[in-house]
């Protein structure tokens, strides 16, 4: 009765997990997107400090 009990505790667990892993890859493809658009599309200093 008890592996039914765990199956659910490492079945949320492992959601967690993996939801925590995809959110950090998505930051980490986004970081590196824009550091990527940072320096194709460096306007030498002719834009505002707010785009970077």
């Amino acid at each position: 009765m008890s592996t039914g009990r765990w199956r659910t505790i490492l079945g949320s667990l492992g959601r967690i997990v993996l939801a925590t892993v995809l959110v950090g890859g998505a930051v980490a493809a986004s970081q590196v997107a824009v550091k990527l658009l940072k320096g194709v599309l460096s306007l030498g200093g002719a834009a505002p400090a707010v785009y970077y």
